[in-house]
């Protein structure tokens, strides 16, 4: 899954420091933010020595995060770092920091020296879940280096 996101980082950040700076997130988004839940195989195939799989991807902010944005106002969330003047609602921030199930579809196929072969094409709520998650973790961030917090 970081392998994935960090393609398609590549492709939509301009600079070096913004890729590295997203690579960064794909890093703590895939290794924190997600969960997997009801792996389960829905095709084996003997012949070749593989599987098909689906499970449900959870992904969730950490709590000191979502605390953080609760405890603003809509207009200090529309003002941080990353948002530049998107001007969130009410509803519209609730739905950037609730909890998103995802299901994903994948496969394995493990060769004749034991090396497992994973592949998988993550739907587009990946994606956007991604991009959510990093604006605010990255606003998040901001906000506590520019007021010394040390994060």
């Amino acid at each position: 899954m970081e392998e994935q996101l960090n393609k398609e980082v590549v492709m939509y950040e301009t600079s070096e420091k913004e890729i590295k700076e997203a690579q960064f997130f794909t890093s703590i988004f895939s290794n924190n933010g997600v969960e997997f839940d009801f792996v389960r195989k829905t095709e084996i195939n003997e012949k070749l020595n593989s599987c098909e799989c689906s499970a449900q991807m959870s992904i969730q902010l950490e709590p000191t995060i979502i605390n953080f944005f609760n405890n603003l106002t809509l207009e200090e969330v529309n003002n941080l770092y990353g948002f530049n003047g998107m001007y969130l609602n009410s509803s519209e921030l609730r739905s950037l920091l609730k909890f998103q199930n995802i299901d994903v579809l994948y496969s394995l196929q493990t060769t004749e020296n034991g090396e497992v072969f994973i592949e998988s094409f993550l739907p587009q709520k990946t994606f956007e879940a991604f991009e959510q998650y990093f604006l605010l973790n990255n606003a998040y961030q901001e906000e506590m280096a520019k007021n010394n917090f040390g994060v």
